[in-house]
């Protein structure tokens, strides 16, 4: 990467979603952010939540399309519990029921344990290694709240040709 950083395993991406679900999820819950990813055990792939499910796969975010969250105060073995975490749940379904609920009623709480949206995955993975992101139910747990959280700092790029 030649973006002046460089990603750290259990990073947060960010996005700003242009889709329409990007823009739904971003109007009812009037936050900035409507999708979360956390960096994997490399700068090049990510855990995340997706329609498939969890996946592990490669990045094929473009810079500028997300921003960057990092916990300055984890260890290497709570790192190591987050991408222990994510790698656990990799084929569990996408809690489609969960992100109806949430669309539908505004942030109402509809939780299967066995699935994920996006920033359900981050706060449980966090939470597994003893840092809770936000201070609510992960079911309810927005990508705003997750890129809000007390526990996170935004890193910035250095190179504006990024």
């Amino acid at each position: 990467m030649e973006c002046g950083f460089i990603l750290e395993p259990a990073d947060i991406l960010a996005m700003r979603g242009s889709n329409s679900i990007g823009k739904v999820i971003r109007d009812v819950t009037r936050q900035d952010y409507s999708h979360i990813a956390i960096v994997g055990r490399d700068e090049l792939h990510v855990f995340e939540a997706i329609w498939t499910g969890i996946r592990y796969r490669e990045i094929h975010y473009k810079f500028g399309d997300f921003d960057v969250f990092r916990c300055p105060k984890l260890t290497s073995n709570q790192v190591s519990a987050i991408i222990a975490f994510c790698s656990k749940k990799i084929n569990q379904g996408y809690d489609y029921i969960e992100l109806l609920s949430y669309l539908n009623h505004g942030l109402s709480k509809f939780n299967n344990p066995k699935k994920f949206i996006c920033s359900e995955l981050a706060y449980n993975a966090y939470l597994s290694c003893g840092i809770p992101l936000v201070k609510k139910s992960s079911s309810i747990v927005t990508p705003g709240d997750i890129a809000n959280s007390k526990e996170l700092v935004k890193i910035s790029f250095k190179d504006s040709d990024c």
